[in-house]
């Protein structure tokens, strides 16, 4: 009698447990609208939220911890621009944290050219800058088996 209620009890639950046919329709039809994702503009807004902390020396020989935030902030102050190729990829270029597209402007400069390597910046008429990626570590060894 208790194997009888125990495999009748274990068949029940199957049976409840299988959804039925228009339950999985409509829940496939809750799914299909396509989902709105973040605009592009919306994404070159974001600001890196990670601050880096570099060591640098001074004149006088003494090392001094500068973040990211303070190294932008000083090339605003001197009047000096300064440029840091992070990556390339297809007709854009990631320079001082920010994505420009090809023809973009960065600092009243325009984004003339984009390689693997490099990139070319120019203010005007004025002669153009060639910005390079940063070189790669020899120490750095990756192995394949």
């Amino acid at each position: 009698m208790k194997k009888l209620l125990l495999i009748s009890t274990l068949f029940l639950s199957y049976l409840l447990a299988i959804p039925s046919k228009e339950g999985i329709d409509q829940l496939v039809e809750e799914i299909k609208p396509s989902r709105v994702g973040v605009s592009q503009q919306s994404i070159k807004v974001i600001h890196n939220p990670f601050i880096m902390v570099k060591t640098v020396k001074e004149k006088d020989g003494t090392l001094k911890k500068v973040s990211s935030k303070t190294r932008r902030s000083y090339a605003r102050r001197s009047g000096r621009v300064y440029f840091k190729l992070y990556a390339t990829l297809n007709k854009s270029a990631k320079i001082n944290h920010k994505w420009i597209p090809l023809n973009g402007k960065i600092n009243g400069y325009t984004l003339k050219e984009v390689t693997k390597q490099y990139v070319t910046l120019q203010k005007g008429l004025s002669k153009p800058v060639t910005v390079y990626l940063n070189k790669k570590n020899k120490k750095i060894r990756l192995q394949t088996k």
